[in-house]
């Protein structure tokens, strides 16, 4: 059905008052706020999922660290224990702590290193011109590297 100028006037107008009169009652507003508040409610659960997401992976990023915390000293404390054992003594080592002048009883890493810094300022051929001195260098070399591991770690 085609409706003419006059009949489409007043559909017009009877629809301006409709509008008016739901916007006082407050109609439109009311759906407005609703759309509004959903709207709201769901900004505030992504804001929520967001954060419980960043704690999560704070709390793992927390707990790998502490693990990484743990490991590295496990290691540690197996690297000292290793080196706080006694060494074996054999003939060759009673033989290389001879030649730092050291006995079996002195046969500690830090006792070792310093006998070694002892023979090598005494007898480095730079300081001791003596022809014997180059050849004692070499022994005590051997010996410290033979006692240390240092010869075992080039391989």
């Amino acid at each position: 059905m085609r409706i003419g100028s006059s009949a489409w006037s007043a559909q017009k107008a009877r629809d301006k008052a409709t509008y008016e009169a739901n916007m006082e009652n407050g109609a439109y507003t009311d759906q407005r706020n609703a759309r509004q508040k959903e709207a709201e409610n769901r900004e505030a659960e992504a804001k929520a999922r967001w954060r419980r997401k960043v704690e999560e992976w704070r709390e793992q990023q927390r707990r790998q660290q502490e693990q990484r915390r743990e490991q590295e000293q496990e290691q540690d404390a197996g690297y000292r224990q290793k080196r706080q054992q006694p060494k074996p003594m054999t003939s060759a080592r009673v033989a290389s702590l001879r030649v730092l002048g050291l006995t079996p009883q002195q046969n500690s890493e830090a006792e070792i290193k310093h006998a070694y810094r002892r023979m090598a300022l005494k007898y480095h051929p730079d300081k001791n011109a003596a022809p014997t001195a180059a050849a004692i260098m070499k022994a005590v070399n051997v010996a410290f590297a033979f006692l240390t591991g240092k010869d075992k770690m080039d391989d």
